[in-house]
Order: structure tokens, then C-alpha cells, then sequence
């Protein structure tokens, strides 16, 4: 991919599988900073695993993750997926055939990162929008960064809720724990956060907490001297009310309440659907019911 700084940009993952950006007031950054979008390869998967009611057509979503080059430091937000399965794909076990990725040399994350110059040691922040396996993949690739999670996020990849832990793979992170007899639970410099982070105290790179997709899901704030703000959410897609209170263009606001009309629209409309399932089977049953009784009542007149 060329490097760019990008106005709107869409990001792959496991499961709503979407990064969305949206544009908001200007503020006032560091000259030079830039933001770079990267694809760790891609997944293969049915459009109606994303999208409901969608065909089952095969498409290809990309894998994101993205550089912030800042004057007081290089921020990485998501990993990809883990390098490790270009060459061994079982380590992937069902979610290789399920997911089908790109495994082609030139996906490493190394490599990306090459094209503008970098490698993992000039990274020194990574933010991960969640620990799932192609988001937080790579992440012990970043031994001298300061990895920057929710804590409620940590806890669920190791042990997770009920119905929450499927698409994590333990290798990934598991690196991050320091050894058995350590006082410090992490072996590398890590922020656990319980909220949201200005990660240079500036207002140009702010981390927030935003749960959603998983427990401890967080997004990731960019303001830019020329292109603006932009919002990279991590598979959390979806606009809400809340999003009016930090998002201040007016375009920007039209934009959030018109997704949020027409989800309620397609939700309506779902709802219809279901209660018009419900009395069509409801009313089959009673007709059955009424064709049995109808020949015994007919018979009893009869022999009256």
C-alpha cells in the first residue's frame, strides 16, 4: 500500500470486521505529523458474515493497522494478523480455513513498516483496538514499546466472559506476562487504562474507551494539521448518540444521525418482518386446528 494520509480510510478484522473514520473539528497538531494505512493481507469470508441479510458471495476484507509518525514519537494502533501464519498456518488451527488470509511474505508486518522507513523497535506506542487475532496478532513483535490496553481488555483475552473469548488466540499475547516468581505482572512497559488517554498531551493523538465489540474494546483519535481529525474504531463500526459529543462539524453530526435513522428504519422493518412471521405461523396452526375439529362436529350433527 502507498503511504498516504488518509481523509477516510476501512480497516479489516475477525469480526464486524470494519474501521471507520469520521471527520471531525480541527485542532491544532504538530507540523510534520502524518498518519500511514497499512493491510496485513486480507480475509477471505462470506459478505453476509458482515453485513445481515447480504449474499453469500465471497469478498475480500483487508487487515489494517496504521502509523502515527508524531515529533515526539511513532504510535502504531492494531497489530494485524500474527506473522507466524505465512509459514505455519496451523497455528491458526480452523480460523485459517474459515477465514482463508493472505499469507504471502510481503503481509509481514516488518515489511510494511519498511516502506516508510521503520521497523518495530522505532514504535513508541501500540495501541491495540482489542486483543482479537487479527488485530492484536503482532503485538509481541513491539518488545520496547509501551503497549497501551484497557485493562478489562487484557482480562477478557486471558480469561474471557461467556460468549466473548472465541476469537482470541493466547500465543499472540502471552509473551506480555512476565515470568513466574515476578512482582510486575508485565514483562514489557504496558498502560492498562480504565479510560480514555492523551497519549502526548497535546490533544493530537487521544486513545478512548469505547466497549463494544469486546469488553475492553478502545478507539483511537487522530487530529492531523491538514487532513483533520479522523477516528480509527477497531471493528467498534457502529455511530451512536454518544459520538455528538465529541464530534463537532456539522456535516459530521448530519452524517452520525442520518446511519442512526436508518438503522432504526432497518431495525423497524426487522421487527415487522418478525411479527409478521409469527402470526402467519400462529394463524397455520389455528387452520389446522380448526380443519381436525370440523369433521367430528359435522358427524355429531349428523346423528342428531
Amino acid at each position: 500500500m502507498k503511504r498516504t494520509a488518509l481523509r477516510v480510510m476501512v480497516g479489516a478484522g475477525m469480526a464486524l470486521l470494519l474501521t471507520g473514520v469520521i471527520p471531525l473539528a480541527h485542532a491544532q497538531s504538530p507540523a510534520g505529523m502524518r498518519l500511514y494505512a497499512f493491510s496485513s493481507g486480507a480475509l477471505t469470508v462470506p459478505k453476509n458474515f458482515l453485513q445481515a441479510g447480504a449474499p453469500a458471495t465471497a469478498i475480500q476484507v483487508p487487515v489494517g493497522f496504521y502509523v502515527v509518525r508524531h515529533p515526539k514519537g511513532n504510535v502504531l494502533f492494531d497489530t494485524g494478523n500474527n506473522d507466524r501464519i505465512i509459514t505455519d498456518p496451523g497455528y491458526w488451527g480452523a480460523f485459517i480455513q474459515g477465514l482463508n488470509p493472505v499469507r504471502t511474505p510481503d503481509v509481514a508486518i516488518d515489511v510494511q513498516l519498511g516502506k516508510i522507513g521503520l521497523k518495530p523497535d522505532d514504535i513508541k506506542y501500540v495501541v491495540i483496538g482489542h486483543m482479537h487475532l487479527d488485530h492484536g496478532g503482532n503485538v509481541g513483535k513491539f518488545t520496547k514499546s509501551t503497549i497501551v490496553l484497557q485493562k478489562d481488555e487484557i482480562k477478557n483475552a486471558f480469561w474471557g466472559e461467556p460468549g466473548t473469548p472465541q476469537n482470541y488466540i493466547p500465543g499472540d499475547f502471552m509473551m506480555l506476562r512476565n515470568d513466574p516468581g515476578q512482582m510486575m505482572p508485565n514483562k514489557y512497559p504496558m498502560i492498562q487504562l480504565q479510560g480514555d488517554l492523551d497519549l502526548f498531551a497535546d490533544n493530537s493523538v487521544v486513545v478512548k474507551r469505547w466497549v463494544g465489540h469486546t469488553p475492553g474494546s478502545q478507539m483511537m483519535i487522530v487530529r492531523l494539521p491538514k487532513t483533520g481529525t479522523v477516528i480509527l474504531t477497531s471493528d467498534n463500526v457502529r455511530p451512536n448518540k454518544d459520538w455528538l459529543s465529541f464530534v463537532k462539524t456539522s456535516r459530521a453530526q448530519a452524517r452520525i444521525r442520518q446511519f442512526i435513522k436508518q438503522q432504526q428504519r432497518e431495525r423497524s422493518v426487522e421487527i415487522g418482518r418478525e411479527v409478521l412471521e409469527r402470526s402467519s405461523r400462529v394463524s397455520e396452526t389455528l387452520t389446522g386446528v380448526f380443519q381436525e375439529q370440523l369433521p367430528s362436529r359435522s358427524r355429531s350433527r349428523s346423528q342428531k
